[in-house]
């Protein structure tokens, strides 16, 4: 068995959000997210969801989001906060969560910033000027931040 390795040090694009919780790109099929020491991957990119066999050792959560610059669904907006629970909520029981979407910007973010509010308490808003202080370009989508200014 290969040991795990510590995020920072995996050939995969992650930024450290909080106490495992990372924010990323997608990565490539195969065994490298489990490598890494990542117990939770989400698919948050709608274009990109795989047969779950794509990344082995992991718990695939799926969270299919649209990043096209139209205003969010309700049933989009239902989706990222399921995802953002089942993310807390691994994440509170010392899980490493990685959330992405193509490009580790919009859609993880938005995913990654109702994560923090429910790990943290702050406000939407503050968990998005947080990642946007570690992940450069993340949370662009006016949508996903006016969706965020009305959290906590």
């Amino acid at each position: 068995m290969v040991p795990q390795q510590e995020p920072h040090r995996c050939r995969l694009d992650v930024t450290r959000i909080l106490p495992h919780l990372y924010q990323g790109s997608v990565p490539r099929p195969g065994g490298e997210v489990a490598r890494c020491g990542f117990t939770v991957l989400v698919l948050a990119a709608q274009e990109y969801q795989p047969p779950r066999d794509f990344y082995p050792g992991v718990k695939v959560i799926r969270a299919p989001l649209d990043d096209s610059g139209r205003p969010m669904t309700e049933r989009e907006w239902k989706t990222a906060r399921a995802a953002a629970k089942e993310v807390a909520a691994a994440v509170s029981s010392g899980e490493r969560a990685l959330v992405t979407c193509i490009q580790g910007r919009n859609r993880s973010g938005l995913i990654v910033a109702l994560a923090c509010h429910l790990l943290t308490g702050e406000s939407g808003s503050y968990c998005a000027d947080r990642i946007r202080g570690k992940r450069k370009n993340a949370l662009m989508n006016q949508w996903f931040n006016h969706a965020l200014d009305r959290v906590g």
